[in-house]
């Protein structure tokens, strides 16, 4: 970041004149040295970590490792001069020439198999769509929102706070307001007039 900012404080400077035109390459020459040191000291840590990782492995590995043997490609047999190692867990191979695959593949016959619809107990068809029953809320019209309005200063009404003293209290001071706005809206409308 710091050498970013540096890179544009020179080329701010130089295209303000204050230093020549070929200053802001420094930094920048800065900048791209930091970023090639950056990458191979990631890459050094890389390889040592996985050379560390590959060596450290105690347990066998699940993947069995065989020395390759090169196979003439028209016979399938090892070429000749080579030693081939015999492993006791390979299975044995079964090679086949082209003339007993050509002469099998001539006496095989093409069938065609056609899907045959099965009937069930109830004469209908294992291919026909299950019929299935809507939910009651599809065809039922939208219920319409009550809106519930709970008036805690009505006389008579109860709740954790408030008792009957309370509600004829808070029911004077609503009286008492609705009067004096009446009153202030009635002045205005005298002014007004």
């Amino acid at each position: 970041m710091v050498l970013v900012a540096l890179v544009a404080a020179v080329g701010v400077a130089a295209s303000l004149g204050v230093i020549d035109w070929w200053w802001p390459a420094v930094p920048a020459v800065l900048v791209v040295g930091f970023l090639v040191v950056a990458r191979r000291q990631v890459r050094r840590i890389e390889e040592a970590f996985w050379a560390t990782a590959s060596q450290q492995r105690t347990e066998p590995s699940n993947v069995i490792r065989r020395t390759a043997t090169r196979v003439d490609a028209s016979g399938g047999a090892a070429k000749a001069g080579e030693a081939t190692d015999v492993d006791p867990d390979d299975e044995p191979t079964v090679v086949l020439p082209a003339g007993s695959i050509a002469a099998a593949a001539s006496q095989l016959v093409q069938q065609r198999v056609q899907a045959v619809s099965v009937t069930t107990a109830d004469g209908g068809s294992l291919w026909d769509p299950l019929p299935i029953t809507l939910p009651t809320y599809v065809d039922k019209p939208a219920a319409k929102r009550t809106i519930r309005t709970i008036e805690l200063g009505e006389p008579g009404t109860w709740s954790a706070g408030h008792s009957e003293d309370d509600s004829r209290a808070a029911a004077a001071a609503a009286a008492a307001a609705a009067k004096a706005a009446a009153a202030v809206e009635q002045q205005r409308r005298a002014v007004n007039g």
